[in-house]
């Protein structure tokens, strides 16, 4: 789905080449340009999107155990922890949750349900006793290691 904005801009860059050519006053070449700029719009659209975007309700891909570090806390967002899984050169966006009452104390492992935004490519690189470290933004905030996939 396109954002509105983007129509927006769009629309603005398109009638702006229409009029330039049938005013002669630009010509072809700043059509070219306008294309380049509407391109350069969708490009910074779609990668705005590609954020960490889970949809519809937590759906568990696999179980690991999760050993935070030093740091208490980990970002929760509509009631569900997210961060990134990297092993080797290779990071995963998940999420998963946490029973109710159940908190994630540091130096304790603790085993929990996570749903990668892309299981498919995280199975690849992450198969049953793969060991990764968790991210939030640019800080290490643990450690784990897979202990099964699928339900």
């Amino acid at each position: 789905m396109i954002r509105p904005l983007v129509l927006f801009a769009l629309g603005i860059a398109a009638a702006g080449a229409l009029l330039n050519l049938v005013t002669d006053e630009g010509g072809p070449l700043f059509f070219g340009v306008a294309l380049l700029g509407a391109g350069i719009i969708l490009l910074a659209s779609r990668r705005a999107r590609r954020g960490a975007d889970f949809r519809g309700p937590f759906v568990a891909h696999a179980e690991v155990e999760l050993t935070l570090r030093r740091q208490p806390h980990v970002a929760r967002i509509e009631d569900a922890y997210r961060g990134i899984f990297v092993t080797g050169q290779h990071g995963f966006t998940v999420r998963f949750t946490l029973p109710q009452g159940v908190a994630l104390e540091p130096g304790t492992p603790r085993r929990v349900g996570v749903q990668f935004l892309k299981p498919e490519l995280a199975a690849a690189h992450l198969p049953a006793g793969a060991e990764f470290s968790m991210l939030q933004g640019k800080h290490l905030v643990g450690d784990g290691r897979v202990a099964e996939w699928g339900p």
